[in-house]
């Protein structure tokens, strides 16, 4: 083997290295995808979950239905007043709802895929259909 191609075959996996590991320390971008939901966490703030998933979220209204004494009916109040669930769609089919309480995440109500194939987010990438 001559020593050009010794070099190159020296060079190319240190340069798909060196891509993959700047790729790496990028910071994530918001959006609607399953690493984004996985790093939202309890206790976090509505405006920090913006930053995560994008600021575009829905109220999704909420369907309780109430029975019971006055005591109750006040604690029903309350939890109308202080809770709120958001919901999240991304351009691949992928939908994420968080529930929070005064703002502030109570619990990860909800994760559903993508439902788009690798060949049709590319075609969408591309902007071919």
């Amino acid at each position: 083997m001559t020593k050009k191609r010794l070099a190159l075959i020296a060079v190319l996996p240190l340069t798909v290295a060196v891509v993959l590991g700047v790729l790496a320390m990028l910071p994530p971008r918001p959006g609607v995808t399953k690493a984004n939901f996985d790093r939202v966490e309890k206790r976090m703030t509505l405006s920090e979950v913006w930053e995560i998933l994008g600021k575009d979220s829905v109220i999704v209204p909420t369907g309780f239905a109430f029975s019971g004494n006055a005591a109750r009916w006040e604690r029903f109040q309350e939890e109308l007043r202080t809770k709120t669930t958001h919901s999240w769609s991304g351009d691949d089919g992928a939908h994420a709802e968080i529930t929070f309480r005064h703002d502030v995440v109570e619990n990860k109500t909800m994760w559903i895929g993508p439902r788009e194939t690798i060949w049709q987010k590319i075609r969408r990438w591309l902007r071919l259909s």
